[in-house]
Protein backbone atom coordinates (compact mmCIF):
# COMPACT_ATOMS: atom_id res chain seq x y z
CA UNK A 1 0.00 0.00 0.00
CA UNK A 2 2.83 2.41 0.87
CA UNK A 3 4.35 1.88 -2.60
CA UNK A 4 1.05 2.72 -4.29
CA UNK A 5 0.86 5.97 -2.30
CA UNK A 6 4.43 6.87 -3.24
CA UNK A 7 3.75 6.19 -6.92
CA UNK A 8 0.58 8.34 -6.81
CA UNK A 9 2.49 11.16 -5.09
CA UNK A 10 5.21 10.93 -7.75
CA UNK A 11 2.65 11.06 -10.57
CA UNK A 12 1.01 14.05 -8.90
CA UNK A 13 4.34 15.90 -8.82
CA UNK A 14 4.87 15.24 -12.52
CA UNK A 15 1.35 16.26 -13.57
CA UNK A 16 1.07 19.28 -11.26
CA UNK A 17 3.02 21.78 -13.44
CA UNK A 18 0.99 20.74 -16.48
CA UNK A 19 -2.51 21.21 -15.11
CA UNK A 20 -2.08 24.41 -13.06
CA UNK A 21 -4.12 25.63 -10.08
CA UNK A 22 -7.29 26.37 -12.04
CA UNK A 23 -7.41 22.83 -13.37
CA UNK A 24 -6.84 21.45 -9.88
CA UNK A 25 -9.80 23.45 -8.62
CA UNK A 26 -11.94 22.15 -11.47
CA UNK A 27 -11.01 18.54 -10.65
CA UNK A 28 -11.73 19.18 -6.96
CA UNK A 29 -15.17 20.62 -7.76
CA UNK A 30 -15.96 17.78 -10.14
CA UNK A 31 -15.07 15.18 -7.54
CA UNK A 32 -17.08 17.04 -4.88
CA UNK A 33 -20.18 16.95 -7.10
CA UNK A 34 -19.60 13.23 -7.61
CA UNK A 35 -19.25 12.77 -3.83
CA UNK A 36 -22.42 14.81 -3.29
CA UNK A 37 -24.27 12.45 -5.60
CA UNK A 38 -23.39 9.52 -3.33
CA UNK A 39 -25.09 11.27 -0.37
CA UNK A 40 -28.16 13.00 -1.87
CA UNK A 41 -30.57 10.09 -1.38
CA UNK A 42 -29.70 9.89 2.32
CA UNK A 43 -31.01 13.41 3.07
CA UNK A 44 -34.67 14.17 3.78
CA UNK A 45 -34.36 16.50 0.76
CA UNK A 46 -31.49 18.03 -1.21
CA UNK A 47 -31.83 21.05 -3.48
CA UNK A 48 -30.52 21.27 -7.02
CA UNK A 49 -27.05 22.79 -7.29
CA UNK A 50 -26.07 22.25 -3.66
CA UNK A 51 -22.68 20.65 -3.10
CA UNK A 52 -20.95 18.84 -0.26
CA UNK A 53 -17.19 19.17 -0.63
CA UNK A 54 -15.14 16.08 -0.03
CA UNK A 55 -14.26 15.23 2.66
CA UNK A 56 -16.52 16.01 5.64
CA UNK A 57 -15.41 14.88 9.08
CA UNK A 58 -18.75 13.57 10.29
CA UNK A 59 -22.22 13.10 8.79
CA UNK A 60 -25.02 11.60 10.89
CA UNK A 61 -28.81 11.45 10.70
CA UNK A 62 -29.02 12.78 7.16
CA UNK A 63 -32.62 11.55 6.87
CA UNK A 64 -33.49 14.28 9.41
CA UNK A 65 -31.87 17.08 7.37
CA UNK A 66 -33.27 19.24 4.54
CA UNK A 67 -31.01 21.38 2.34
CA UNK A 68 -32.20 24.01 -0.17
CA UNK A 69 -30.73 24.71 -3.59
CA UNK A 70 -27.30 26.19 -4.51
CA UNK A 71 -25.94 25.79 -0.99
CA UNK A 72 -22.25 24.95 -0.51
CA UNK A 73 -20.63 23.05 2.34
CA UNK A 74 -16.83 23.33 2.28
CA UNK A 75 -14.45 20.64 3.52
CA UNK A 76 -14.23 19.46 7.12
CA UNK A 77 -17.98 19.68 7.73
CA UNK A 78 -19.60 18.05 10.75
CA UNK A 79 -23.36 17.78 10.19
CA UNK A 80 -25.30 15.70 12.71
CA UNK A 81 -28.98 15.31 13.55
CA UNK A 82 -29.93 12.97 16.37
CA UNK A 83 -33.60 12.14 16.72
CA UNK A 84 -34.80 11.28 20.24
CA UNK A 85 -36.58 8.29 18.75
CA UNK A 86 -34.40 6.35 16.31
CA UNK A 87 -37.51 5.39 14.32
CA UNK A 88 -38.76 8.98 14.01
CA UNK A 89 -38.76 10.65 10.58
CA UNK A 90 -39.16 14.30 11.53
CA UNK A 91 -36.80 16.93 10.11
CA UNK A 92 -34.48 18.30 12.76
CA UNK A 93 -32.18 20.52 10.66
CA UNK A 94 -33.48 22.74 7.85
CA UNK A 95 -30.93 24.69 5.81
CA UNK A 96 -32.02 27.20 3.17
CA UNK A 97 -30.88 28.05 -0.33
CA UNK A 98 -27.82 29.98 -1.59
CA UNK A 99 -25.92 29.53 1.68
CA UNK A 100 -22.14 29.14 1.99
CA UNK A 101 -20.61 27.27 4.91
CA UNK A 102 -16.83 27.63 4.95
CA UNK A 103 -14.26 25.06 6.11
CA UNK A 104 -14.70 23.11 9.33
CA UNK A 105 -18.23 24.18 10.23
CA UNK A 106 -19.99 22.08 12.87
CA UNK A 107 -23.80 21.95 12.83
CA UNK A 108 -25.42 19.64 15.37
CA UNK A 109 -29.03 19.25 16.54
CA UNK A 110 -31.08 17.07 18.86
CA UNK A 111 -33.90 19.64 19.03
CA UNK A 112 -34.38 21.87 15.97
CA UNK A 113 -32.09 24.05 13.87
CA UNK A 114 -33.47 26.29 11.14
CA UNK A 115 -31.09 28.25 8.89
CA UNK A 116 -32.56 30.63 6.31
CA UNK A 117 -31.46 31.62 2.81
CA UNK A 118 -28.25 33.43 1.82
CA UNK A 119 -26.49 32.69 5.12
CA UNK A 120 -22.71 33.08 4.92
CA UNK A 121 -20.23 31.75 7.49
CA UNK A 122 -16.53 32.00 8.10
CA UNK A 123 -14.41 29.00 9.07
CA UNK A 124 -14.68 26.93 12.27
CA UNK A 125 -18.25 28.02 13.07
CA UNK A 126 -20.26 26.02 15.63
CA UNK A 127 -24.07 25.95 15.46
CA UNK A 128 -25.20 23.51 18.14
CA UNK A 129 -28.44 23.18 20.10
CA UNK A 130 -27.18 20.55 22.54
CA UNK A 131 -24.51 19.65 25.08
CA UNK A 132 -23.23 16.55 26.82
CA UNK A 133 -25.59 16.71 29.80
CA UNK A 134 -26.62 19.67 31.93
CA UNK A 135 -24.57 21.34 34.66
CA UNK A 136 -26.01 19.46 37.65
CA UNK A 137 -23.57 17.83 40.06
CA UNK A 138 -25.05 14.42 39.21
CA UNK A 139 -24.19 14.92 35.52
CA UNK A 140 -20.73 16.31 36.21
CA UNK A 141 -19.81 13.07 37.95
CA UNK A 142 -20.45 11.15 34.72
CA UNK A 143 -17.77 11.07 31.98
CA UNK A 144 -18.88 13.61 29.32
CA UNK A 145 -19.02 11.01 26.55
CA UNK A 146 -21.53 8.95 28.58
CA UNK A 147 -23.89 11.82 29.44
CA UNK A 148 -27.24 12.07 27.66
CA UNK A 149 -27.41 14.93 25.17
CA UNK A 150 -29.29 17.90 26.61
CA UNK A 151 -30.87 20.84 24.79
CA UNK A 152 -32.32 24.07 26.21
CA UNK A 153 -34.11 24.75 22.93
CA UNK A 154 -33.67 25.02 19.19
CA UNK A 155 -31.82 27.57 17.04
CA UNK A 156 -33.34 29.87 14.42
CA UNK A 157 -31.14 31.82 12.00
CA UNK A 158 -32.91 34.14 9.57
CA UNK A 159 -32.10 35.06 5.98
CA UNK A 160 -29.00 37.05 4.97
CA UNK A 161 -27.11 36.43 8.22
CA UNK A 162 -23.31 36.68 8.21
CA UNK A 163 -21.41 34.62 10.82
CA UNK A 164 -17.70 35.33 11.36
CA UNK A 165 -14.81 32.92 11.92
CA UNK A 166 -14.85 30.80 15.09
CA UNK A 167 -18.28 32.01 16.22
CA UNK A 168 -20.38 29.72 18.42
CA UNK A 169 -24.18 29.81 18.31
CA UNK A 170 -25.67 27.85 21.19
CA UNK A 171 -29.10 26.48 22.10
CA UNK A 172 -32.36 28.40 22.51
CA UNK A 173 -31.23 31.32 20.34
CA UNK A 174 -32.94 33.28 17.56
CA UNK A 175 -30.86 35.37 15.15
CA UNK A 176 -32.91 37.78 13.09
CA UNK A 177 -32.68 38.54 9.39
CA UNK A 178 -29.65 40.49 8.22
CA UNK A 179 -27.77 40.18 11.53
CA UNK A 180 -23.97 39.95 11.73
CA UNK A 181 -22.23 37.68 14.24
CA UNK A 182 -18.65 38.84 14.83
CA UNK A 183 -15.61 36.58 14.75
CA UNK A 184 -15.08 34.56 17.96
CA UNK A 185 -18.49 35.58 19.35
CA UNK A 186 -20.37 33.17 21.61
CA UNK A 187 -24.10 33.70 21.08
CA UNK A 188 -26.26 32.67 24.05
CA UNK A 189 -29.12 35.18 23.63
CA UNK A 190 -31.33 36.37 20.78
CA UNK A 191 -29.92 38.80 18.22
CA UNK A 192 -32.56 41.12 16.69
CA UNK A 193 -32.77 41.63 12.91
CA UNK A 194 -30.12 43.91 11.35
CA UNK A 195 -28.00 44.01 14.52
CA UNK A 196 -24.32 43.18 15.11
CA UNK A 197 -23.37 40.86 17.97
CA UNK A 198 -19.78 40.59 19.23
CA UNK A 199 -17.90 39.28 22.26
CA UNK A 200 -18.08 36.50 24.84
CA UNK A 201 -20.90 36.25 25.61
CA UNK A 202 -22.08 38.13 22.53
CA UNK A 203 -23.69 41.54 23.02
CA UNK A 204 -25.49 43.69 20.47
CA UNK A 205 -23.77 46.88 19.34
CA UNK A 206 -25.32 49.90 17.73
CA UNK A 207 -25.33 50.31 13.97
CA UNK A 208 -24.51 53.78 12.65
Amino acid sequence: MIYIKLILNFLGEIISPLIGENSKNVFSKMYSHFYTGTKIKKFASWGTGSVLYYKPNNLQGLNHIKVGYNTTFAKGLQLTARAKDKFAQEVIITIGSNCIFRDNNHISATNKIYIGDYVLTGTNVLICDNAHGNSTLKNLRIPPVKRKLYSKGGIFIGNNVWIGNNACILSNVKIGEGAIIGANAVVTKDVPPYQIAVGVPAKNIKIQ
